[in-house]
């Protein structure tokens, strides 16, 4: 876990979330998203942090970067595991 680089873990949880059912963007962005499967959360990987975004409608609200908040988290010192418990804590239903 903590000798990985961020680019390392970063991809890690891209195949992750992957497996878990979420909507990728495309992997060569220099700003990719991952989207729940219920499209309610959103979250931008920059190139040293996750950001996310949240809408209550899916049809009326639209994820936009500019409304992106920063993710207390961090993904290289920590497990995959511990991640989806702290959205499923924060961001339950999404």
């Amino acid at each position: 876990m903590g000798n990985r680089t961020y680019a390392e873990a970063q991809l890690q949880l891209w195949q992750e979330m992957q497996r878990k059912g979420w909507s990728m963007s495309a992997f060569h962005l220099k700003i990719r998203h991952a989207t729940s499967p219920n499209k309610k959360l959103r979250l931008w990987f920059k190139p040293q942090a996750i950001w996310f975004t949240t809408v209550e409608d899916v049809v009326l609200d639209k994820h936009k970067h500019e409304n992106a908040r920063s993710l207390w988290f961090n993904v290289r010192d920590n497990s995959l595991e511990k991640l989806f418990g702290m959205l499923d804590l924060h961001f339950k239903g999404m």
